[in-house]
């Protein structure tokens, strides 16, 4: 299993930087982002990291939303949601720590 998540890791670690050149709201950015959060937090066991890469995420994406259109914002928005949702539960349980 750790060989695995190390590997996820490099995976995740190349796809986020290779995102990092597409809008903050793209499909693809905003996905990875919320995959890589979890990984973090679920199977690497770093909450600290998978509530900051999840808020910053969100946090470059909301200033852009609205210069999408219509579909598209909507598209971000569930993403965003789910991202918003793992940042507020994160965070308590890194208040707890």
């Amino acid at each position: 299993m750790e060989k695995a998540a190390s590997e996820a890791m490099k995976a995740y670690d190349i796809g986020v930087k290779a995102a990092s050149e597409l809008a903050p709201t793209n499909l693809v950015r905003l996905s990875l982002a919320l995959n890589f959060s979890v990984l973090f937090y679920d199977i690497m066991k770093f909450p600290e990291k998978a509530f900051f890469l999840a808020k910053n995420a969100y946090d470059e994406a909301i200033p852009v939303l609205e210069n999408l259109n219509k579909e598209s914002q909507k598209d971000s928005m569930l993403i965003l949601e789910i991202l918003l949702d793992n940042v507020k539960l994160w965070s308590y349980d890194i208040l707890e720590n």
